[in-house]
């Protein structure tokens, strides 16, 4: 609860920026973005935050300079399940998804007249796959009743949009670090594939810690979505 305090936070103080006083920013206000914003119009990158996560992936993208505004696009994928940061919890065999986000640059007011980096507020529309093989589980369907199988191949679709805030700095004239946070809602859906030798049970669930033995339910709903990262890129 606190980090998305935070993260909220973050957001409300960039996002107020930019309005004066009356509500709206001034046309002078609008056109002073930072030099590097100006300068470099195409970048390529790389997220090496989602090497190491809990479902590792390769994440990499492009972003478009449009002056005021950007467009980034990320594509991630990975494959395989062995992590050694992770060993022995559930990791997805197959995960891939795009990641477009449009952003808005803040005026070079917000950011002490620094002509090295350019602060932002945009919004990101993720849709991501994954695709998890089980063995010898349980998992409640979406027909209301709970099934033993030997082996299963669980999936999730997710759509989400993320408001974002972040920073884009530049490091010597070509490379660029890209921070942000962000928060957002997304759309979870899981289904249950393949299913070998399905077999309804009535035994309930084993609990341990509150926690229910049983996969997550098949079906649809709604989580909430936290950003928090950086990108490391090079600047045409």
């Amino acid at each position: 609860m606190k980090t998305s305090i935070s993260i909220l936070s973050l957001l409300l103080l960039l996002s107020g920026g930019l309005y004066g006083q009356n509500g709206t920013a001034s046309a002078t206000e609008v056109a002073d973005v930072s030099e590097m914003a100006k300068e470099h119009r195409l970048g390529f990158h790389l997220a090496p935050l989602s090497i190491i996560n809990r479902r590792p992936r390769v994440r990499a993208g492009i972003w478009v300079n449009l002056r005021s505004t950007s467009l980034v696009l990320d594509l991630e994928y990975g494959k395989g399940n062995n992590h050694p940061l992770f060993s022995g919890l559930k990791k997805a065999d197959i995960t891939m998804g795009i990641r477009p986000e449009f952003r808005y640059h803040l005026p070079q007011t917000l950011n002490q007249g620094k002509p090295n980096r350019f602060g932002y507020a945009g919004f990101e529309f993720p849709i991501t796959v994954s695709e998890l093989d089980l063995e010898g589980v349980t998992y409640p369907a979406s027909d209301g009743k709970r099934y033993d199988v030997d082996a299963t191949t669980q999936r999730r679709l997710r759509i989400s949009g993320i408001f974002k805030a972040g920073y884009q700095l530049a490091i010597g004239k070509i490379f660029y670090a890209d921070m942000y946070a962000g928060i957002g809602y997304g759309l979870r859906q899981i289904t249950y594939l393949n299913p070998v030798n399905q077999v309804q049970t009535f035994d309930p669930p084993d609990e341990e810690w509150g926690l229910s033995s049983d996969e997550q339910a098949e079906g649809n709903s709604g989580i909430l979505e936290i950003a928090l990262g950086f990108r490391l890129g090079i600047a045409l």
